[in-house]
């Protein structure tokens, strides 16, 4: 059970570490976007705001530190 537990944590460290990881690009993307003076821009497609840049980096930060918790939880069962 030790060691299910191990392995749980370790692969949870894995995937939140992903998910930091593409919110930190999604977030770079965002950031280099040329918006208007409203913090707007436009696609042909999509619009997208300015705001959503620092939400998309605190999510990676958050997914970072959760992937931290997993590996320290993975050392502790290990």
């Amino acid at each position: 059970m030790k060691r299910l537990g191990s392995l749980l944590a370790l692969a949870a460290s894995l995937l939140f570490s992903l998910l930091g990881i593409l919110l930190a690009y999604l977030s770079h993307a965002r950031a280099v976007l040329p918006y208007n003076e409203q913090g707007i821009y436009f696609d042909g497609a999509a619009t997208f705001k300015e705001q959503a840049v620092e939400v998309y980096a605190l999510l990676a930060v958050l997914a970072f530190a959760l992937a931290a918790l997993c590996l320290a939880l993975y050392r502790r069962f290990r």
